[in-house]
């Protein structure tokens, strides 16, 4: 089904602690937060190949303001559209939405976006003799929005490091560098930050015919402010995620 019809559902719920205190989740939860739900069917169309692709989708986003991981009614977004996968040899997607208002805080325009990715390392190489490998990942990500007044925004992260297998755990020492540049009604933003990370991830489940690989990741880094225009105080962030 993975071929015809797949979704994603994520909830990135931000938190920070005042200097010198504890960290509790579930307070002082930041404006970034945020949850998405989404669905995805492919369009049955020869593109020569079947690592090309074209899709239509559809998806909700809201954000979150409180102590509890749940929507902000105000700010329900929707949105509909197509994705192409253009060429088969490149993690490249290129994507138009139509961005439909469903909360007082959210928009009805068009939305334009390609992102990009390429790497290695992420599951161990076939006929990797060792039981550590080299890994690196880069990605990034434009986005438009409007017609008459665009709002701009790019985005774009870069690891390196060592992965290791440790029986059926993975782990991985990088090195991150992270960069993010917007401009919008509110003005231009900028921030390029980077540091030392370790990701431990588990496989979940078993059997050749599940792909992609199910897992649980843990990601710990310390990210620095390098430059710049935002104030984003230097510390640590905590990543987990499922993927099934």
């Amino acid at each position: 089904m993975s071929q015809t019809l797949w979704g994603s559902a994520s909830l990135l719920w931000r938190t920070n602690a005042t200097p010198g205190q504890e960290l509790r989740f579930g307070d002082r939860v930041l404006s970034q937060s945020q949850g998405i739900l989404e669905g995805n069917a492919r369009i049955p169309l020869d593109l020569g190949s079947p690592d090309r692709w074209i899709a239509g989708f559809s998806r909700i986003l809201w954000t979150i303001d409180g102590a509890a991981p749940t929507p902000q009614d105000e700010s329900l977004q929707g949105g509909v559209g197509l994705k192409l996968k253009p060429f088969a040899s490149q993690s490249i997607i290129i994507g138009v939405e139509r961005l439909i208002s469903l909360g007082a805080f959210s928009r009805d325009d068009w939305l334009f976006r390609a992102s990009a990715s390429k790497g290695a390392g992420f599951e161990r190489p076939i006929g990797q003799k060792g039981k550590s490998w080299l890994f690196w990942s880069i990605y990034g990500d434009i986005a438009a929005i409007g017609l008459s007044k665009t709002d701009l925004q790019l985005s774009g992260e870069a690891r390196l490091g060592r992965a290791a297998e440790f029986g059926p755990i993975q782990i991985t020492p990088h090195l991150v560098l992270s960069g993010l540049w917007q401009d919008d009604a509110l003005g231009r933003s900028s921030l390029l930050e980077g540091g030392p990370g370790l990701t431990i991830s588990l496989p979940i489940g078993a059997g050749v015919y599940k792909a992609p690989m199910q897992k649980i990741d843990l990601t710990v880094q310390y990210r620095n402010n390098i430059a710049g225009t935002s104030r984003n105080p230097n510390g640590v962030t905590v990543t987990l995620s499922l993927s099934f």
